[in-house]
């Protein structure tokens, strides 16, 4: 959808109220629903907010390491993305929740290096680094429902 934004993260300073994180949690549930995903599993959204997220942050790292650190931050969370839905749709999910877990640990590390070299600050990679430990949580909780 043209115009559409990037969801903003906490961190820049947001004097959001309550009543506007509703508003704009709502207009994310609309965009999914609009776009045919609303019955994806919880893990789905997540990814793609996080995707959208790295792809506005990586877009701010130094010329020189956005196109080998950030391109491969950007291809590890669409990787994430690519195997949810994957597994939303297959009947064998185990392998493609196995990929994704396993994309996450590694974009985990990525994250952190883009920290240690200086292209994110200590907040944003407490948000960034909660919302992928939700991120394998949900995971992990879709893969022990797979398990029976």
């Amino acid at each position: 959808v043209e115009g559409r934004r990037v969801p903003r993260s906490p961190i820049r300073g947001s004097t959001s109220s309550p009543r506007t994180e509703f508003w704009v949690q709502h207009e994310r549930e609309i965009i999914m629903t609009e776009e045919g995903t609303g019955s994806l599993p919880a893990a789905v959204t997540k990814a793609y907010d996080v995707l959208l997220w790295l792809i506005n942050h990586v877009g701010k790292f130094p010329r020189s390491h956005r196109f080998v650190l950030g391109d491969r931050i950007e291809s590890r969370m669409l990787n994430v993305l690519e195997s949810l839905v994957l597994a939303a749709y297959a009947r064998e999910k185990k392998s493609h929740l196995q990929q994704a877990n396993g994309n996450v640990q590694v974009l985990r590390l990525l994250v952190r290096a883009g920290k240690d070299l200086g292209f994110t600050s200590a907040k944003q990679y407490e948000f960034i680094s909660r919302e992928l430990v939700e991120l394998g949580r949900q995971i992990g909780g879709w893969t022990k429902i797979q398990a029976g």
